[in-house]
């Protein structure tokens, strides 16, 4: 149940309380003390009973609301765009069953709160799963969320694919550890402990040449419903099934997801 959802209900919550505590006062002041205890005991009893029907309505009016946007999400993320191998970055199977795809930003805090248990996805159904990072760096987090995103298909260009994902476990386990990125120094020194070159890695970003890659990847996930970072969208690639499993969430969770799309 969402953040706004449980201010709708609580606020529901005191309302019918304090509509039902006037009913109660003005009972009260009606009777003028004739009413016994048992019959002022009865009314509380059906009050009572009638607070908690409502509150259990307002709750599975908003579970089924949440359902139903969760349904939706899940057809409009079924566009998601197919692994292209000629720009995806991949690890994994490269024919797997089943495909997580990560929408990032590599100054999320959430991000790098996601990515081992992405790892460990990955690890633990190493012969069903592959994982594709896209990225979608937060506007919030920028100029240097761009940056970053771009510094990480520089690095490609050097060192391919082994680089971009060193690259990226890198800096998500310097923000795991409150290390902050706060300028394109910053970031080159990460490509430099990866053992490439520091200022070769400052002009490619300042050329802004793969911008345009960052931007395609935010306009596609922006298309197919992705909010937030992590946006997380699994898809089983033979029948096309896809649910998302977006935020930052539990190895648990994911796994639940993975074999529900395994079982289809």
């Amino acid at each position: 149940m969402n953040k706004q959802n449980n201010v709708a209900l609580t606020l529901a919550i005191i309302f019918a309380s304090a509509a039902v505590s006037g009913s109660l006062v003005f009972f009260g002041m009606q009777m003028n003390g004739k009413a016994s205890a048992m019959d002022w005991d009865k009314l509380v009893s059906k009050v009572g009973e009638g607070i908690e029907t409502y509150v259990k309505k307002q709750q599975s009016q908003q579970i089924d609301q949440q359902q139903q946007q969760t349904a939706d999400k899940n057809v409009k993320a079924k566009a998601v765009k197919k692994v292209d191998e000629s720009r995806d970055h991949v690890l994994g199977l490269k024919d797997a069953e089943i495909t997580l795809f990560e929408y990032s930003d590599y100054v999320c805090p959430y991000c790098a709160r996601f990515h081992p248990v992405a790892k460990l996805a990955l690890e633990n159904n190493a012969t069903k799963i592959n994982w594709v990072f896209r990225h979608w760096p937060l506007p919030g987090h920028d100029p240097v969320a761009t940056m970053a995103a771009m510094g990480g298909e520089c690095v490609n260009e050097v060192g391919g694919n082994a680089k971009f994902w060193e690259y990226t476990d890198t800096i998500f386990a310097e923000r795991a550890n409150n290390v902050n990125f706060a300028s394109v120094d910053d970031l080159a020194a990460v490509a430099e402990k990866i053992g490439l070159s520091a200022a070769g890695f400052k002009s490619c970003v300042a050329s802004n040449k793969y911008l345009s890659r960052v931007q395609e990847d935010i306009k596609e996930g922006s298309s197919i419903g992705v909010e937030g970072t992590p946006g997380n969208i699994l898809l089983n690639n033979k029948t096309g099934e896809v649910l998302t499993v977006d935020g930052a969430q539990p190895i648990e969770v994911v796994q639940a997801a993975i074999d529900k799309l395994s079982a289809k």
